[in-house]
């Protein structure tokens, strides 16, 4: 079991917009990504326009999905330090308390990420990593083409944050990071159809001294 639950993906590029696909801040979304998902139903178009008022997927990603998701990674874990190996568990009532109201307050979040028609950014913003993910464009595209699976996903995560809740207020250490781990599995999965599917994952340098033959 890993040391902690941070994804390395989203400790590189998360400062940048995390939970998902992601790229923005101020102005006004333009018409296509303003436009209802493909099957949504009738009434999208009333959601549609909350939307644009509202933030987007980006500025939900970075708070306050990302920030209060770190809470609940954090709140349990096994450290390797000089001194040894570090057990970090809540302790006591506020600290049970703070993985709690982190954990709730993402479930609200994940019920706006599914929000028909909200933008991935705004208009004008393009990817800060274009090597390394899709442009907002390519990801509203994804979304628009595929809203159902989109909405999977952020209900994957709403349901993981809800385990971590149960475990939590059970001051179930073990169950927060089981939920932890299943929290991740929701993020990575969705960062990966809908961020950047087309990374390219390097392979650990080999054991052998270099230009050794095999």
């Amino acid at each position: 079991m890993r040391m902690s639950f941070k994804l390395t993906a989203l400790a590189l590029v998360l400062p940048l917009a995390t939970v998902l696909l992601v790229t923005a801040c101020q102005g006004r979304p333009s018409e296509s990504a303003a436009a209802p998902a493909a099957g949504a139903p009738a009434s999208a178009a009333g959601a549609a326009s909350k939307a644009d008022a509202g933030p987007t997927i980006k500025q939900l990603m970075i708070a306050p999905i990302d920030p209060l998701t770190d809470i609940v990674w954090d709140s349990v874990a096994t450290i390797n330090t000089p001194a040894g190996i570090e057990e970090r568990r809540p302790k006591t009532e506020a600290e049970w308390q703070a993985v709690i109201d982190a954990a709730t307050a993402v479930m609200d979040a994940a019920d706006l990420l599914r929000t028909p028609g909200r933008p991935v950014t705004h208009p004008d913003e393009k990817s800060e990593n274009p090597a390394f993910e899709l442009e907002p464009r390519e990801m509203q595209a994804l979304i628009a083409a595929d809203p159902e699976t989109f909405g999977k996903y952020a209900v994957a995560l709403r349901d993981a944050m809800a385990v971590a809740v149960k475990h939590a207020k059970a001051k179930d250490a073990e169950g927060v990071m089981a939920a932890g781990e299943q929290i991740e599995m929701a993020c990575e999965s969705c960062h990966l159809k809908y961020w950047y599917p087309n990374q390219v994952i390097p392979t650990p340098p080999s054991d052998s001294p270099s230009g050794a033959k095999k």
